[in-house]
């Protein structure tokens, strides 16, 4: 048996890890939205609108942070099921992440 197991792996799961690193991003950002809601819900009321600093703050961590995640992180796994190729660099991959 060789020494390297990634080669023993199918292309599709060596992603895994960039998959669950943008899902635990968005799950981040979707407990910080937990976590600010409360807070805020009287603001949001008051202004009866999402136009307030605290509801765009609270759309754009929606949108941005939580969705487009799990997003990101669900393309980059079912991309390479579909296409049937690997990725073609998992260390661009992470860095999309930070950006």
């Amino acid at each position: 048996m060789s020494g390297n197991k990634r080669a023993a792996l199918p292309p599709h799961l060596h992603m895994f890890p960039v998959t669950f690193a943008f899902f635990a991003a968005g799950a981040i950002f979707f407990l910080a939205v937990v976590l600010f809601l409360p807070w805020n819900i009287p603001s949001l009321v008051k202004t009866q609108a999402l136009h307030s600093p605290g509801g765009i703050w609270l759309a754009h961590i929606l949108v941005l942070g939580w969705a487009t995640m799990i997003a990101m992180g669900a393309s980059y796994q079912i991309a390479q099921v579909i296409l049937r190729c690997p990725v073609y660099s998992h260390k661009l991959a992470f860095v999309h992440l930070f950006l």
